[in-house]
């Protein structure tokens, strides 16, 4: 054995995410690297979600459960298909990540991209507001508005040049549509 390179290249075996005993195929290798593609997809799919529930009216069980099916239906499929390639923790891993992320984005991409009704305008009161972490690569502060609609509250996140007329708001204005799958979708916010 060299010094300097892995067991497994030296045993000619495949160890990005299957395990250590899987032959280096073509196939294996192939299939890892789509594995790999979905896992960063389903992330990347995740924080375009993120932005999509802050303008969805769904209460968060409703997303839970979404997930929750989304990562059964992924974790067994991995399991019946991939289940002596991958550990249990892989398939655990794969299932919330890929299923999850995707069953999340996908769910409510398709409600707000198929609108049913014409946008109306409504009018909230504001209950609360405040301040996001700046985090490490942000510019500010981004201020929010919390309201209350359908009996749902909503966090409504506005951009920092508006962060003197969110602390003195009372009101904010949305226009608001039904999307295809029954939950209202924000398309424009405006605080008064």
């Amino acid at each position: 054995m060299r010094k300097g390179k892995s067991t497994n290249f030296e045993e000619n075996k495949s160890f990005l995410f299957f395990e250590q005993h899987v032959p280096k195929t073509k196939n294996n290798i192939l299939s890892d690297w789509i594995f790999f593609g979905l896992v960063i997809f389903s992330l990347i799919a995740t924080v375009y979600g993120i932005t999509l529930y802050r303008n969805t009216v769904i209460s968060p069980i409703i997303l839970f459960g979404i997930v929750s099916i989304g990562f059964i239906l992924i974790f067994l499929g991995f399991w019946i298909f991939l289940g002596k390639k991958l550990s249990l923790i892989s398939i655990l891993f794969s299932g919330l990540v890929i299923g999850g992320g995707i069953s999340y984005t996908s769910f409510l991409f398709v409600n707000k991209s198929f609108p049913t009704t014409p946008v109306k305008s409504f009018t909230y009161s504001i209950q609360n507001t405040g301040e996001l972490a700046k985090g490490r690569y942000g510019r500010c502060n981004s201020p929010y508005v919390v309201i209350s609609i359908h009996g749902i509250k909503k966090q409504l996140v506005f951009p920092c040049d508006e962060r003197n007329e969110s602390q003195n708001a009372k009101k904010v204005v949305l226009d608001i549509y039904e999307g295809f799958l029954g939950f209202p979708f924000i398309s424009r916010k405006e605080l008064k």
